[in-house]
């Protein structure tokens, strides 16, 4: 028997490695490649690749074997196996990522080996000429996924999100956009009466609406409809047939094509047999759901496929239909009369919202029920409960955490943070009631660098004067539980009134973290809650570095909050001074940070007198001994044997640099020389400064997230072209300092 390797020269070593127990098993071995050089193995038949023989020759042999270093090149294509499979041969191919991932999509194309015995195991099994014919066949079929036409579809793919524009001449009847015709096709009917059974509201968008029968007919039954397809022959039809039938429709019809149409605010969604269309049905999803009111939702068909429709970007197996809805339920109603479709999948899906909320709690009968009871009708994604108490607590759908002992708000709420993924967080008080409309009032309200409360009772007479009165109760700063027994709804209901006026958001100061959506884009930027604070003054600390890294703090007056008041958390005057001095001690003077990152010894502020130390370590000491004079205080990360502070410098290890930044924000970072601090990390800091010294780094080496730094210190002129010319960086934040640092920068 033999076996064929096709490759670069360069490459064949690994086939002549293998040659000894290819002999073993039977095998002689013929290598085709560009080499015309000596070192050829006796025994082995080297033939020279031409461009029009190779593939007759490889295919005189019984296997392909394509073996490759996939640990040193994981990188590389699966060619190989493409070119077995040109040839008509079966393969045996090494663990390479190409490979695995063809073969998982084709199983049983190929044969994989690595170790000595599993190469025995799959040339032992291509003895059988029948298991080889059967090898072939798969693997010819699954070839076909690179076909020329195919690899065409995956670059328009990348170009066009939907590629449907239909002949309308082969659609025959189908294209009269009269109801009635439609409500006899079974197909039609079970869209009909599906969207009949799980419409919400009044506002219907039929995305992929074709001739516009289903527009037409929730149109005549009362709803307000926008019909949008991209065939303009279709849309036409129906425009004109609505023209000819109907008078005082709400219907409108618009020519687009999904991804490029952005009006917003539908109830109700309606994509029915649409998604297959879509080369990145994902990216269609998270558009359509874009276009919902925050309580709307998606209604998907999805035809149940058995045969490849040359018309559809991508088979709709189950499989495939629930890596683009994941999660979701998926219902199959059988359609009858269709070739070749096997029902239709159909897929509620409710927007998904951005929010998470974090609760912390101690009595889960106390305050706890009546807050969860109002966040029922807010779009909240995931459910946080932070169990500060003894018992253990259970809720439907919420993610519950229980500290090993009691712990502190801050604490508690970086506990949530730390589970959350979504967009923002909402952080709460169990003692609070959410009005009706409170949420989506909020998110109005803010963008991806604005912290926002509502309007609530507990500000009276700190953020507002106003009587608010709900069931003839008057409501304040506190309140007890027996002032809120049997009002419970009415205070809900009075997020509506709220709403409905015409009230503006007020920037502040700062905001208290009783009801607040925080961005997680102002988390990423100003860090956790300080846990240093004991059960107050966080918020204040918080939205002090928000407001550092250009995060804005805003009361939104259209949306309602109940707030008990001072509930949850007892004043104690001698922990409130200890907070207040430890805020007072944070901003007490600018912070400038330097971080120099691990040395090849010890050193702090008495080692450049003492024992002598590198230029720059040196330059470091006595630049933060002169900012400390200049009013600043100066923090130095760098490989002190102790934490310790010298000249009124605090030295600390480099390591704790990462802790610290989640829970301080400096007016001004240094770093230095360490290129390494922008790949993946989160940098905090008012303005971040890049100190090159005589460092050049690798040419054409660029730094990750270099749009985080603010300024680059570079040592020349030449050095600053240089640095621009390797890592592309902008010239105008390129800095010559050539001798320490120029203070005008520190400004």
């Amino acid at each position: 028997m033999l076996a064929s390797w096709m490759g670069q020269m360069g490459n064949r070593r690994y086939a002549e490695a293998l040659y000894p127990l290819l002999k073993e098993e039977g095998y002689d071995l013929q290598i085709i490649s560009n080499d015309s050089g000596p070192g050829h193995i006796p025994g082995i038949s080297y033939i020279p690749w031409e461009l029009t023989t190779h593939t007759k020759v490889h295919s005189l042999a019984d296997v392909a074997i394509c073996i490759q270093n996939w640990q040193q090149q994981p990188a590389k294509s699966c060619i190989k196996l493409l070119d077995a499979a040109k040839a008509g041969l079966p393969a045996i191919c090494s663990p390479l990522i190409s490979y695995l991932k063809f073969i998982q999509r084709h199983p049983e194309s190929a044969l994989i080996a690595d170790t000595p015995d599993q190469w025995r195991k799959a040339l032992r099994s291509l003895h059988d000429p029948a298991v080889r014919l059967e090898y072939a066949k798969r693997l010819h079929t699954a070839a076909q996924d690179f076909s020329s036409l195919n690899i065409a579809r995956q670059w328009q793919h990348l170009i066009l999100p939907i590629i449907d524009k239909f002949d309308m001449k082969s659609w025959g009847a189908y294209m009269n956009p009269d109801p009635n015709v439609h409500l006899r096709i079974p197909r039609d009917r079970a869209h009909y009466d599906y969207a009949k059974k799980h419409l919400k509201g009044k506002k219907i968008l039929d995305a992929g609406a074709f001739n516009c029968w289903l527009a037409l007919i929730l149109a005549e039954e009362g709803f307000e409809v926008t019909a949008l397809d991209n065939c303009g022959e279709a849309l036409n039809a129906g425009k004109d047939y609505a023209n000819k039938h109907y008078a005082n429709l709400h219907i409108q019809f618009v020519l687009s094509d999904i991804l490029d149409f952005k009006t917003g605010g539908f109830d109700t969604i309606l994509a029915f047999e649409v998604i297959e269309h879509c080369h990145n049905p994902q990216k269609v999803r998270e558009h359509l759901s874009g276009l919902l009111d925050p309580n709307g939702i998606v209604l998907y068909s999805i035809p149940r496929e058995v045969d490849i429709n040359l018309n559809h970007a991508w088979v709709p197996t189950k499989k495939k239909v629930m890596e683009v809805f994941p999660n979701k339920s998926l219902e199959l109603i059988p359609i009858p009369g269709r070739v070749n479709v096997f029902g239709n999948w159909f897929i509620r899906d409710e927007k998904q919202s951005d929010v998470d909320a974090i609760i912390l709690f101690a009595d889960p009968d106390k305050y706890l029920p009546g807050c969860l009871e109002s966040l029922k009708n807010q779009p909240i994604n995931k459910l946080i409960l932070v169990n500060n108490g003894e018992r253990d607590f259970q809720y439907p759908g919420a993610i519950i955490i229980k500290p090993d002992k009691p712990t502190t708000f801050s604490r508690a709420i970086n506990m949530g943070i730390e589970q959350s993924k979504s967009k923002y967080v909402l952080v709460l008080n169990d003692d609070v009631i959410l009005g009706n409309n409170c949420l989506k009032a909020m998110l109005e309200a803010g963008d991806d660098n604005t912290i926002v409360n509502p309007y609530s009772n507990c500000d009276y007479n700190w953020r507002h004067k106003d009587r608010i009165e709900i069931d003839s109760k008057a409501y304040t700063d506190h309140a007890e539980l027996s002032d809120v027994q049997g009002h419970e709804a009415a205070i809900r209901e009075y997020g509506n009134k709220v709403y409905t006026q015409n009230r503006q958001s007020v920037d502040v100061e700062w905001v208290a973290l009783y009801c607040t959506v925080i961005p997680r884009n102002l988390i990423e930027k100003a860090g956790m809650l300080d846990p240093m604070f004991v059960w107050g003054v966080e918020d204040v600390d918080f939205c002090q570095r928000a407001r550092m890294v250009g995060g804005k703090c805003v009361i939104q007056n259209k949306a309602w909050c109940f707030h008990y008041g001072y509930s949850t958390r007892k004043r104690v005057e001698e922990r409130d001074k200890k907070n207040q001095e430890y805020l007072a001690q944070k901003y007490e003077k600018p912070v400038i940070v330097f971080y120099t990152g691990s040395a090849w010894v010890n050193w702090d502020g008495e080692t450049p007198l003492k024992e002598g130390i590198g230029g720059s370590e040196s330059a470091v000491v006595y630049l933060s001994e002169n900012f400390v004079k200049m009013g600043y205080k100066v923090i130095v990360f760098g490989n002190p044997l102790l934490e310790r502070v010298v000249n009124n410098v605090n030295y600390r290890k480099w390591e704790e640099f990462a802790e610290w930044n989640k829970y301080n924000v400096p007016e001004f970072l240094v770093i230095e020389r360490h290129p390494d601090m922008f790949d993946g990390r989160a940098i905090r800091a008012g303005k971040v400064i890049f100190d090159h010294h005589d460092m050049f780094y690798t040419w054409g080496q660029r730094f990750a997230n270099e749009q985080r730094i603010d300024i680059h210190l570079a040592r020349s002129p030449w050095h600053k072209l240089k640095l621009v010319e390797a890592h592309g960086l902008n010239p105008n934040k390129v800095m010559v300092i050539p001798n320490g640092i120029n203070k005008e920068l520190f400004k």
